[in-house]
This record gives C-alpha cells, sequence and structure tokens, in this order.
C-alpha cells in the first residue's frame, strides 16, 4: 500500500524522500486508510506499531497479532534483501533494544 501510494519502492522512499520519517509518515497514512471493514490480513513492518496512532488505527475494528523474534534471527531472515537494514536492534550492539 505505502509503495502504491509512493509511486516507488520502499527503499526508493528511504533514499529520495527523507529516510525513515519519510516512510513512516507515508505507512501512517496507509494505515489510518485502511478500511473499517477488512476482512482481510494486514502485515506491517515492526516499526508501524511505535507510533501509538498506528497502533490505535490497526485496533480499530480488527485483532491484532504481535510477532516476536530475536535480532539476530531478523538479521538472517533479511540478509540479502532490499530491506534497509535493522537499527537499534542490529547484531553488534547497535541498542540491542527490544522496542
Amino acid at each position: 500500500m505505502v509503495e502504491a501510494a509512493e509511486g516507488m519502492a520502499i527503499p526508493a522512499i528511504f533514499a529520495e524522500r527523507g529516510g525513515e520519517l519519510a516512510f513512516r509518515a507515508a505507512e501512517s497514512a496507509a494505515i489510518r486508510a485502511l478500511p473499517q471493514d477488512r476482512g482481510g490480513v494486514v502485515a506491517t513492518g515492526g516499526g508501524a506499531v511505535l507510533l501509538s496512532d498506528n497502533v490505535q488505527a490497526l485496533r480499530s475494528g480488527s485483532l491484532t497479532m504481535f510477532l516476536d523474534a530475536d535480532a539476530t534471527v531478523l538479521a538472517a531472515r533479511t540478509a540479502g534483501s532490499t530491506r534497509p537494514p535493522l537499527t537499534a536492534l542490529s547484531p553488534g550492539g547497535r541498542g540491542g533494544r527490544r522496542p
């Protein structure tokens, strides 16, 4: 939904529109645009739930689930992909905290 609304892939949003802040704004707009009678599955990235407005919008009229994995598992799963690198969760000590 974010890519369709922005007319570009997520890595391009990061590179050309101002990084994570621009992506998070587009992500929040996509979440707000979800129909109330979803009848489907919405899969967000882990950062979507860091904003309470997003959580509130996702919980409105739906069931939400949080899938948890260790940072090293997440890094292995996304290695070699075009996904932007992990930030505070990156293995190697740049924070290592869970949100």
